[in-house]
């Protein structure tokens, strides 16, 4: 978390692949939206979803909808929430936040091909 900015950086996540594990959310096995903001844009992307038992929350993800040079970030609120200033506190390892700052990033496998990933989960710096 920094003082500037009050979200949690990540480090950067691969652009090709299917799930994004985002975090964990206090509220179990309940449905929940979670909103991808292109900063660079200033557009937003809505997912509906359902936190998992250990409250975990994935969506899933389709590499066009992300650009490697552009800046993200998530908030997650219940899908009663009023709208995207409801967040709920994410926890990513020790760091808990209402918002999260990510970047994606092309992997390339020893081939110089893009890597492709089925789940992949936020960590942060």
């Amino acid at each position: 978390m920094s003082v500037c900015n009050p979200c949690t950086y990540t480090k950067p996540i691969a652009k090709c692949l299917s799930n994004l594990v985002i975090g964990t959310i206090p509220q179990i096995n309940t449905a929940v939206k979670v909103y991808v903001v292109n900063r660079t844009l200033d557009r937003t992307i809505e997912y509906s979803t359902t936190s998992a038992a250990d409250g975990k929350v994935t969506i899933p993800v389709t590499p066009q909808r992300f650009s490697e040079d552009h800046s993200y970030e998530i908030r997650i609120t219940t899908s009663d929430a009023i709208g995207i200033n409801e967040a709920q506190d994410i926890t990513i390892g020790e760091e808990i936040a209402d918002c999260v700052q990510l970047r994606f990033e092309t992997i390339l496998k020893n081939d110089n091909t893009p890597a492709t990933f089925i789940n992949q989960t936020l960590a942060t710096l």
